[in-house]
């Protein structure tokens, strides 16, 4: 009787432990350093831009720094889509492509960018990175 109830037990230790749910996805090494390189990329423009006066930082001296950055945010999109559990990485990073397609066509329309936005844009993306690399790190 005793060994049946150990055996029972066992039994029952091994199928709750192998029935652990997974409520987020997995961590992904290249999933955290592609958000801190396309950070990389958004700080190099910002930072760029931020050295020019005011007068000098015409839309069509940045179009192709828009559009390779652009790339990266969506390539960053479709990984994280792919990965199953992982719908908060890809809104975070949906959002982060919304925001930046939004400093460009005012940059476009405006075809210069002000110091006061230039720093506003800059640190509300900044934030949105920061909270996708968190969201990545606390899947370790």
């Amino acid at each position: 009787m005793k060994k049946t109830k150990l055996l029972i037990i066992l039994i029952s230790i091994i199928l709750l432990s192998s029935c652990a749910v997974q409520l987020v996805a997995e961590y992904d090494k290249d999933s955290a350093y592609q958000i801190i390189k396309i950070s990389k990329k958004v700080d190099m423009f910002f930072i760029t831009l931020r050295e020019e006066e005011p007068d000098e930082r015409q839309y069509e001296k940045s179009s192709s720094n828009y559009i390779e950055i652009e790339i990266e945010l969506r390539t960053l999109i479709m990984l994280n889509k792919t990965r199953p559990k992982n719908e908060e990485s890809t809104k975070i990073a949906e959002h982060i492509l919304q925001n930046w397609l939004e400093f460009k066509a005012v940059h476009k329309q405006n075809n210069g960018y002000k110091d006061s936005l230039l720093d506003v844009d800059w640190n509300t993306i900044r934030e949105q990175f920061y909270a996708l690399a968190v969201a990545e790190a606390a899947k370790k």
